[in-house]
């Protein structure tokens, strides 16, 4: 797929494994459940948009912005979300293990209670006082902290 606009779309439970998908518009779909597991989606818009539960493990989604979206409860791990616009989103929930997050921007982004994270993975992405780290606390993440860990 390239150049769609599925703006608004109700595609929960919708099944894109490993499609490669660029340059496309999400903003403000229903991905609730989804599985975009080893999927190439790169330079994306998901703004908005409601990836609640989706399956997102090893998929490529370099260079998409994903701003004040839902990926509560998501299956990131071992996905590729380097250089991403995460600006105010929610990943409460989350699994993120492996995450490659090279550049990516979670200020003002909930990522409480959030897994698998280590202070590595933290040390590649942009927080400020508006982000609330895995521990429930507010940041900005400060290496050796522990606040990527659940309390």
């Amino acid at each position: 797929m390239f150049g769609c606009d599925l703006s608004r779309a109700n595609l929960a439970e919708a099944v894109f494994y490993k499609t490669r998908v660029q340059m496309c518009k999400f903003a403000g779909a229903v991905l609730a459940d989804a599985n975009l597991s080893q999927a190439m989606v790169v330079d994306c818009t998901f703004l908005q948009a409601d990836l609640t539960g989706a399956r997102l493990h090893g998929a490529d989604l370099s260079r998409s912005q994903f701003g004040r979206s839902f990926l509560d409860n998501c299956d990131l791990r071992e996905a590729k979300l380097s250089a991403c616009d995460l600006t105010r989103v929610s990943l409460r929930g989350a699994r993120l293990g492996g995450l490659q997050l090279n550049g990516a921007d979670l200020r003002g982004a909930n990522v409480k209670g959030a897994r698998e994270m280590t202070p590595d993975d933290f040390s590649q992405i942009r927080t400020d006082a508006t982000t609330t780290l895995p521990n429930g606390t507010p940041g900005p993440y400060l290496r050796n902290s522990g606040a990527e860990s659940l309390r």
